[in-house]
Order: structure tokens, then sequence, then C-alpha cells
């Protein structure tokens, strides 16, 4: 069932290692199939919307609360079903005990050029519990649309949200502008419009709980690994600079994410090889498209230069653009824009990319990265970069480093400890209704 709210006026890794041992782990997938047959029998399926068709609430504000559509609701014994019961990863704390209920939010943000636009996300709720902790959990590189919680909370992709909330967290997790409910193109590690959108949802999630008497208790988490890291720290960026007054971050995890976005280009364009063509693609697309430079023929060979538009048009997953994609980055991009690049003769996309970059402010609250010391697709230089210039500032900042950890074997680890070190920041125990 679909609920329509009224308008407001107010301005306001998958988890390889511990969840079932057929489960796959690229690029934070996890979850195998045959287990989402699983889920549909400990699952009620509420996502058929009102036969009647109202009158959708106009975009007034940012941050405005537009539908939610109830998802499904899932106990506690169905989730740890999938959870591996040979797992030493998981503590005592951080076992699965709660039922959830899992909706689709549709929420109003802005895109990059400053349009009121509908975006969507999921919110996950642990049932009949109070004094909620919110954590706003950021998920990591998707291509396709389909590929985000608020079309299948419990898919591979997208089970973050329902399993942090089965912990305890009134638990956020956004599918960026393109994803979801949102056609708009992908504003791919374009930090300002990235962060806009979670400060929006996790607004439109507050009213949500107003409207249905949730009590919050005041906490707010973030957390997100590869994009999701580098949309952690660009969402806590912004916080903590304009909506200081609104939202009181408790703690932030920030992992495996590109945050000196010239430092990973360069770092990636001196190597011969890099394995995941399409986040290289991705960028530059995204990139070219929202900053209108017109340069796809300029940076990649063709016929790349001619396909990407395709590939990155929301139907196609990550894995099907990288089989369309080589990895050969000489054959990938042009010979004459890596140069230049490498030598610092294009200030226009050098420009872009400092802007988006995330190592030039001071953040106020607790702050912990972590990362694989051996990570292939992100270079590990960023974590250690960003944790240096923080702490010669005097923040309150620790690097947790998964020693030789890959980008894809790290996730597991930094997920699980990130969340145990979110259970020392515990106000209040949560409570029964």
């Amino acid at each position: 069932m679909k609920q329509v709210y009224a308008v407001r006026s107010d301005k306001k890794f998958r988890l390889k290692y511990i969840l079932h041992p057929a489960g796959k782990n690229i690029f934070f997938r996890f979850i195998p199939f045959y287990t989402l047959i699983l889920f549909q029998l400990f699952s009620i399926s509420c996502s058929k919307k009102n036969t009647y068709s109202p009158v959708e609430p106009a975009l007034q504000s940012r941050g405005q609360l537009i539908s939610s559509t109830l998802l499904g609701v899932y106990t506690a014994q169905s989730l740890q079903q999938l959870v591996n019961p040979e797992s030493s990863l998981i503590p005592t704390n951080l076992k699965i005990q709660y039922d959830v209920t899992a909706y689709k939010i549709e929420y109003c943000t802005v895109d990059p050029q400053g349009n009121l636009v509908i975006a969507s996300g999921c919110l996950s709720i642990p049932s009949g519990q109070k004094n909620l902790p919110l954590l706003s959990f950021h998920h990591g590189t998707e291509t396709q649309r389909s590929d985000v919680a608020s079309q299948n909370p419990i898919a591979e992709e997208t089970f973050e949200s329902v399993l942090t909330a089965s912990l305890g967290y009134y638990s956020l997790q956004p599918d960026y502008l393109g994803f979801g409910s949102s056609t708009e193109p992908h504003p791919y590690l374009v930090a300002g419009a990235l962060a806009d959108e979670v400060v929006d949802f996790i607004l439109a999630c507050r009213s949500y709980a107003n409207s249905r008497n949730i009590s919050l208790n005041g906490q707010v988490f973030l957390c997100g690994y590869s994009e999701g890291g580098f949309v952690t720290l660009a969402a806590q960026k912004e916080i903590e600079q304009n909506y200081s007054q609104e939202i009181k971050i408790t703690a932030s995890a920030p992992m495996a994410g590109p945050y000196d976005m010239l430092l990973t280009a360069q770092t990636i364009l001196k190597e011969n090889i890099y394995p995941a063509p399409e986040n290289m693609a991705f960028v530059f697309y995204a990139y070219n498209n929202i900053y209108v430079w017109n340069k796809l023929n300029y940076i990649f060979n063709s016929p790349y230069a001619e396909n990407i538009p395709q590939l990155f048009n929301g139907s196609y997953s990550t894995d099907q653009i990288d089989a369309a994609l080589p990895d050969s980055i000489n054959e990938l991009l042009k010979q004459t824009f890596i140069d230049s690049l490498l030598q610092n003769e294009e200030p226009t996309i050098t420009n872009a990319f400092i802007n988006n970059s995330l190592i030039n402010w001071t953040p106020s609250s607790p702050t912990q990265f972590y990362q694989g010391d051996a990570d292939e697709i992100v270079p590990y230089e960023n974590s250690v970069e960003a944790f240096n210039y923080f702490l010669s500032k005097g923040c309150n900042v620790k690097l947790t480093t998964i020693h030789g950890g890959t980008h894809e074997s790290s996730g597991t680890p930094s997920f699980i400890d990130a969340l145990t070190w979110f259970q020392s920041f515990e106000l209040t125990k949560i409570s029964s209704n």
C-alpha cells in the first residue's frame, strides 16, 4: 500500500563471510538468488499500490516526504537463516534479534542544477521498538536503476538496511539520483549532489517517524563503502557545515572511498590495467554530463566513446558494463588525454576533481576510516591522506587498516567493526513498547 503525504511547507559488502557460504561478493554483492525465495516465505509483500490514483503533492521543499510504500515484513528468524552459523566475525552484541518492516520512501531533493526532483530510498524499522538510533547506510557503485534497496530490500546488493534494522537501528538507505524512482542521471562521485540527497532523505525519514509516532533517540550514524564511503564523508561535511542544528552526527564511518578525486584518477591512470573499468568510465561520463564538458570523444577511444552513454542509461549492471569495456587503460582512454591529465594540463577536469574532493575541511564528529591496504580499486592512499590531514587538524579520527585486504575482502570486516564501534556510542538501551 502506498501512503501519499500532504504537502509540507517547512524547509527543513556485502557480508560475504557472515552470510550463507554459497553467497557471492562481487563489488559488494552478496546473498545468492535462491535465498531470495527463502525470504519470500518469511515476508509479507505489500508493494501493490492503491487502486485509485491520488493527486501527488506538489514539490515544495527539500526533505519533503512524498510517499511511503510497504515493501515487506521480515522476521528475525528468516533473517537469521541467511547468516552463516559458523561465522566468527559477528560479535555477540551484533546478533540479529528484531523483526523488520521495510518501506520505500519517496522524498523531495535537488538535482545538481538545483531543481526540485523526487528521489527514493529504503527505510527499515525494527518492529515494536522505541528510542531508536538512526543509521544512514550508503551503498557502493551500482549502474542498474533497479539494483537498490527500494526496489528489493533483500536482494544481494541491498541487504544492509534490513540487516542493520534487525540489530536495532532506524535504518536508511538512499537509492541516489538515477536509481529507484529517479530517472535523472546519477551524479557519480559528485560530492555536493550526493550529500544533498542524504541530508534530504534523513529529514524525510524523520518526518515519517514523527507521523507514525516512532521515537528516535537523537543519535545519527553515517556509514558506507566504496562510492558509499565517499557519500558518507560528503554527507558528513555537508551536515556539519550547513545542517548542524537539524542533524547531530554521533559517529561516521567512511570506508574505502575515493576522498581525493584527483589523487585517485592520477594513481589509476599510471597503471596499465584497472580491474573495474566501469568505475573509471562512470566517473568521466557523469562529470562530462554534469559539467557539460562535451569531451567523451576526447577522453575515450572509439567505439567506447560512442557506446558509453548507452551503457550508463540505467539498464545495465556493473558486471555487464565491465564485460563491455576493456580493463586496459590505454585501450579505453586516449593516450593524449591520459598524458595531459597526468601532467596537470587539463585544468577544467583537474579543478572538477579538486572541487569534489573531501580533504579540505575539519570534521567535528568522531570519524573512523576503514580500508584494505591491498585495495586494487580505490587507492589506499585516500584513507591515509584523509586520516593524516584530519589528525593534523586535531580531529577525533582513526584509521583502521585491513592488512592485506582487497576492495572485495575488506568490506565485511570493515562493516562489522564499524557497527561494533557504533555500539560504543549507545545512549539509551532500545526498549520494547
